[in-house]
């Protein structure tokens, strides 16, 4: 088999890619490849590295682990619950995440070479437990470290995407 390159969009919760972004799948042969992403989630900007493996040459399954990087984001400003029960704009910095990836990721493949991709799995989060850092001095109340906890980029994976194939040859089986 020759080497398929691929460039697509996806979107998804803790993807490596992001909520919104670009995924390049190069599939070295019929079981290896390897993928990369960029894109944009609810921690800044995320890029991904992976590889994919496929057990059955002719299966439509793929397995991919692999890690990926959320930048965080510098000098926030939201509105948060502080203790005492006020709401009040908070200044903080969501420091940068790095994740390990565990999918699989099922393939739909179309006569044009161009393919579909359905995955899921689970991202583990492998940074320090200080994710985020006040700069302002406010002590946030225990259901805003909740939600806080809940942005922090890990848990579940699930994302769609659709994969543009790069390098089609007209004289190869479809």
């Amino acid at each position: 088999m020759a080497q398929k390159y691929y460039l697509g969009v996806g979107i998804g919760v803790n993807q490596h890619n992001g909520l919104l972004g670009l995924s390049g799948d190069f599939k070295l042969d019929d079981q290896y490849g390897v993928r990369v992403g960029a894109g944009i989630g609810t921690w800044g900007t995320k890029v991904g590295l992976g590889f994919l493996f496929k057990p059955n040459a002719d299966g439509k399954w793929r397995f991919g682990l692999g890690y990926s990087s959320a930048s965080g984001l510098k000098d926030f400003e939201t509105e948060f619950e502080v203790n005492g029960g006020n709401s009040q704009v908070v200044l903080m910095d969501l420091n940068r995440q790095g994740l390990f990836n565990v999918t699989a990721i099922r393939e739909f493949s179309f006569s044009n070479g161009n393919a579909f991709n359905i995955e899921f799995g689970y991202s583990t989060n492998i940074s320090s437990s200080t994710f985020y850092t006040i700069k302002d001095g406010s002590q946030l109340d225990p259901v805003s470290i909740q939600v806080l906890r809940f942005l922090r980029p890990g848990g579940i994976v699930f994302g769609l995407s659709y994969l543009f194939r790069l390098n089609k040859d007209k004289y190869e089986e479809q």
